[in-house]
């Protein structure tokens, strides 16, 4: 009965870690407009990847990218 408050973007601004997130603007999952709600509220060093033509999967081009960023951000 709850679970219809929170969402995403409530949490986002207690993200102190950098982060990297995904768009995906065909997505009917989790739309465009609430993942860039989330994103406009975190408050840490943040990358976005928007992806044009996908909808609730990651393109070859976003997993390269946070692959990257896993092993930048891990090494550390």
């Amino acid at each position: 009965k709850v679970s219809p408050y929170f969402d995403c973007a409530t949490f986002a601004s207690g993200i102190k870690v950098p982060c990297i997130l995904s768009v995906g603007y065909v997505d009917r999952t989790c739309s465009p407009s609430s993942v860039y709600a989330a994103y406009n509220n975190i408050t840490a060093p943040k990358t976005i990847i928007p992806m044009y033509v996908k909808g609730h999967r990651i393109s070859p081009h976003a997993a390269k990218l946070m692959r990257k960023f896993l092993d930048r951000e891990l090494s550390k």
